[in-house]
């Protein structure tokens, strides 16, 4: 089937200029002249009819052919030309409807472009950006595997360290092993100390409780000899007082005495032996004076030992009441 557009007309229009510069028109000097397209199928039976309508192959087959043979090709030429003006009709009719429809195609394909054109648009900005989010998604990617690199290195250097500090920590745990085994010896051995620390304290107690009872013991003792040297001490007070007030009137008879002495001067003669007497009885009495003095110093020494005696047994009686009572509170 030749190109669309090839018709009558043309084919006509062609043979006639062909005619007319003394050219026979053949079916492949129309189609040179058409410009070399248009099949033969389509362009014979438009050049027969233009020679049917210009009397050309009439002519020509009476100017060939005897009148027998004449007739029967003109009656075949006839039927030829009767079939082939009907299948011309119906290629006609044929081509109408092709070209109805394919206008119609047209139209629906042009509408179909126009949407596909929308669309091509609509998918080239969706490529561009599809191809804007590929590059950022690149540069994602690059970076990402920047920072993949980077933490490989860092988790090759934390395994490392991880390994150095799984060393680390299996000494740790070694040497707290021993700790803790060292730590439950030392447990075991300070609550032996303890149960023996106990004991001694015990020991310790009933030993200060018997101390103690002894100091009590001596305390009652020093406070009853206390008592009775205070007693011992009242009364060699008293027969202090009692001497001293007896060597006040001595001293004082001896004053008076000697007063007199000097004005009985003359009378020393007469009176001798009674004046030796009574000196030798006021010697007698500074005699035994001297002596309670000399008792009573010996007394308030033996009282002061006594006090110091008492004073130290009380700060020992202190000192181990103290140590049983933080002993006591000791766990």
């Amino acid at each position: 089937m030749g190109r669309a557009g090839i018709t009558y007309h043309d084919v006509s229009k062609v043979a006639n200029v062909l005619v007319s510069q003394g050219k026979n028109p053949t079916v492949d000097a129309v189609r040179e002249s058409l410009g070399g397209t248009g099949s033969k199928s389509t362009l014979t039976p438009l050049l027969k009819r233009w020679k049917t309508e210009n009397g050309l192959a009439e002519a020509e087959l009476k100017s060939r052919l005897p009148a027998p043979l004449l007739q029967a090709v003109l009656s075949l030429h006839e039927q030829l030309q009767a079939d082939a003006d009907r299948r011309v009709q119906e290629a006609a009719d044929g081509h109408a409807a092709a070209a109805a429809d394919s206008h119609s195609q047209i139209a629906q394909l042009s509408a179909r472009l126009a949407v596909l054109t929308q669309e091509r648009d609509a998918l080239t900005q969706q490529v561009e950006a599809l191809r804007q989010q590929d590059d950022n998604r690149r540069q994602q990617q690059h970076e990402l595997q920047l920072q993949l690199t980077r933490a490989e290195t860092e988790f090759a250097s934390l395994t490392t360290r991880l390994s150095e500090r799984h060393d680390e920590v299996a000494a740790v745990k070694q040497q707290l092993a021993q700790l803790r085994q060292q730590f439950e010896l030392y447990q075991e051995a300070v609550a032996n100390q303890r149960e023996q620390e106990q004991l001694r304290v015990q020991q310790q107690r009933g030993i200060l409780e018997q101390e103690l009872g002894s100091l009590r013991s001596l305390v009652g003792k020093a406070e009853q000899q206390l008592a009775e040297r205070d007693l011992q001490l009242a009364a060699t007070t008293q027969t202090h007082h009692r001497l001293e007030t007896e060597l006040a009137l001595a001293n004082e008879r001896l004053r008076r005495e000697q007063q007199e002495h000097h004005e009985l001067t003359a009378l020393h003669d007469g009176l001798s032996t009674e004046r030796t007497a009574e000196l030798q009885q006021a010697l007698h009495t500074q005699t035994e004076l001297a002596l309670l003095q000399r008792t009573h110093a010996d007394t308030l020494s033996q009282l002061t030992a006594l006090q110091q005696e008492i004073r130290t047994l009380l700060q020992a009686n202190a000192t181990l009441t103290a140590r049983l009572q933080m002993r006591l509170a000791s766990p």
